[in-house]
């Protein structure tokens, strides 16, 4: 494998026509190289560390997509350079992109009332699926690009179409974002009671539209590359150093910075472990709301059933106890009120002074009982 492009490179100069911009490269490289290790500290702090290893990987990616433009300056035909350049550039906004999806599944857990397991569960598979998608065929696409296995501008095609799949996908999370943010996909009935101080919160509130801001700014990053590898290695949008500094230095960098300062740790509280999607997951759904109705007798369960070899218990294996009819009565084989309808009044309760008076009346009778009588024949007049 040759370390240079040889007579197929792009230009008569190499991959680029005229010198980079090392200051410019310089300054981003250091801007997001200042991120990486906020990232990994407000993940430890707040106690996201999933969230923060991807968003921190996307930002090492950046650095190392400017130092291989950097290193472009004095060797503009090196293969592994260029490949360094575009790995760094292409792959830190998906991974970027795969940080924000993991927090829709806590978005769902905590607005869902009844369906979080469920949504959060789909929405987690779909968004990985579209991120493991972009993330291969970026990957092969950069390699085929930069080391010249055919046509550079066929090749570049792969890596378009895994940024159509990253563009899905920051589609997907922006139109959730906005949803959760403005309210659009939520209803009354639909919030849980039980994180109504976190999503009613301000600090809730502006992550969601920092969340927003960057799923944006990643969305015309995304479609900018789109346009600019569609015009070929030598096109005019992608040999523009100024366009560069701005859509993939510029706009990546404030996405980031946004990403890093909205902790999402931050905005749920604890509520960030209890709506994981494993948590969820090992919970499972929550039994249906008890009903009870008032009639003669004892209301009983919707399971009850007076033979004892058809009766289920919670933990029965889910299609058996599904086969039930809905819920329409109290506990589970137990009357809904224990108490008898007719019970007897209870006893009169005495005071403290009244308990000694009685006690003093007893004891004196016993007394009087074991008193000598006058009558009896005196002991010396027996003896």
């Amino acid at each position: 494998m040759a370390s240079t492009c040889g007579p197929t490179c792009p230009t008569d100069n190499g991959f680029f026509v005229s010198g980079l911009n090392v200051g410019g490269g310089a300054v981003l490289l250091a801007a997001f190289a200042s991120l990486t290790p906020a990232t990994f500290y407000l993940g430890y702090r707040f106690r996201t560390p999933g969230f923060s290893a991807m968003l921190a990987t996307g930002i090492s990616f950046e650095v190392f997509g400017f130092l291989g433009r950097i290193l472009l300056h004095q060797a503009r035909d090196r293969q592994g350079y260029f490949a360094l350049m575009l790995l760094g550039s292409v792959l830190g906004p998906t991974f970027v992109s795969g940080a924000m999806s993991m927090v829709l599944p806590h978005l769902f857990a905590i607005h869902g009332q009844g369906h979080g397991s469920r949504q959060s569960i789909v929405a987690t598979v779909f968004l990985w699926a579209l991120f493991i998608v972009s993330f291969i065929l970026d990957v092969v696409g950069i390699v085929f690009v930069a080391y010249g296995y055919g046509d550079r501008d066929r090749s570049a095609d792969i890596v378009v179409g895994g940024l159509g799949a990253q563009a899905l996908l920051l589609l997907a999370v922006m139109g959730a974002y906005v949803c959760f943010s403005t309210g659009l996909c939520l209803s009354g009935d639909a919030l849980d009671p039980a994180h109504a101080d976190i999503y009613h919160s301000t600090r809730f509130s502006r992550f969601l539209r920092c969340m927003e801001v960057a799923a944006i700014l990643l969305f015309a990053h995304t479609v900018y590359r789109i346009f600019e590898l569609i015009g070929g290695l030598s096109g005019t949008l992608f040999q523009s150093e100024a366009a560069f500094m701005v859509m993939d230095g510029l706009v990546p960098f404030f996405a980031c910075l946004l990403l890093t300062t909205a902790q999402p740790g931050a905005a749920f509280g604890p509520s960030w472990a209890s709506t994981s999607p494993r948590h969820l997951k090992r919970r499972g759904l929550s039994l249906p709301p008890l009903q009870t109705s008032f009639g003669v007798g004892h209301a009983v369960h919707h399971r009850y059933d007076p033979n004892i070899r058809q009766q289920f218990s919670p933990s029965t294996q889910r299609p058996l106890r599904e086969a039930k009819p809905p819920p329409t009565y109290g506990s589970y084989g137990l009357p809904s009120s224990p108490r008898p309808v007719n019970r007897p009044q209870s006893p009169m309760i005495l005071s403290p002074i009244s308990v000694r008076a009685v006690s003093i009346g007893r004891l004196s009778d016993r007394t009087e009982g074991w008193t000598a009588q006058a009558d009896l024949v005196d002991r010396d007049v027996l003896w």
